[in-house]
């Protein structure tokens, strides 16, 4: 019975993908030093909005650069303001290549949560 259950378990581990290797065809998610949105582009964007929180997934370029936002929660109110967040970060925010492990490829991803 011992050995039946040590053979499950070293099974079980030996399948497992972890979260630092991506599976054939999933996106990488990156870390990294990341340059945000100054306040102005956004509190400009969003005057007209008493409050919320957006979540984005974005995709970046090999330059550290977004090319486009996924908005994945929009909390706002009194209508969506994801896409105006996600212009905004497309816009401003960026990635220095060299602290990313391995550097930036076209495509690798990075989910943000931004709240006011």
């Amino acid at each position: 019975m011992k050995i039946l259950i040590f053979a499950v378990v070293v099974g079980l581990v030996a399948g497992t993908a972890f979260a630092d290797e991506p599976t054939a065809g999933a996106p990488r998610y990156i870390a990294g030093n990341w340059t945000y949105p100054a306040p102005q582009p956004l509190n400009d964007a969003l005057k007209d909005y008493s409050g919320g929180q957006v979540v984005l997934d974005c995709a970046a370029a090999a330059d550290g650069h977004l090319t486009q936002c996924d908005v994945l929660k929009d909390g706002t109110f009194p209508r969506p303001a994801g896409p105006l967040v996600a212009e905004v970060f497309v816009k401003y925010c960026h990635v220095d290549p060299a602290s990313v492990d391995g550097g930036v490829k076209d495509g690798d991803r990075h989910k943000f949560t931004y709240k006011w």
